[in-house]
């Protein structure tokens, strides 16, 4: 059995988005014999307007993979489609 974890912190402050508030959110990867999970939660994330949110996922080895949150994404999980490199960590972006 074959087990790999890893885990990032996000944190953007961007006054005209959020006001005052700071969106945060936890990003976590975990691989088990082979099956690559994505599992993202984001907190004060503002009801803006009717838009879709996506994440962004890079790995070490510069592959991408995108994930459709939907319009209010608090907790997300979803399996990743194809085989990833995670082992010297890896980058997470989110836009609209």
């Amino acid at each position: 059995m074959q087990y790999q974890k890893k885990v990032l912190l996000l944190k953007c402050v961007d006054i005209a988005l959020l006001g005052k508030k700071s969106l945060s959110a936890i990003s976590r990867i975990e691989i088990e014999n082979g099956v690559a999970e994505f599992h993202l939660s984001v907190v004060n994330l503002p009801p803006i307007f009717p838009t879709t949110f996506y994440a962004l996922v890079i790995d070490q080895n510069k592959k991408t993979f995108e994930f459709d949150l939907g319009a209010r994404p608090t907790s997300f999980a979803g399996l990743f489609n194809g085989s990833l490199c995670i082992e010297n960590g890896f980058a997470v972006g989110l836009y609209y």
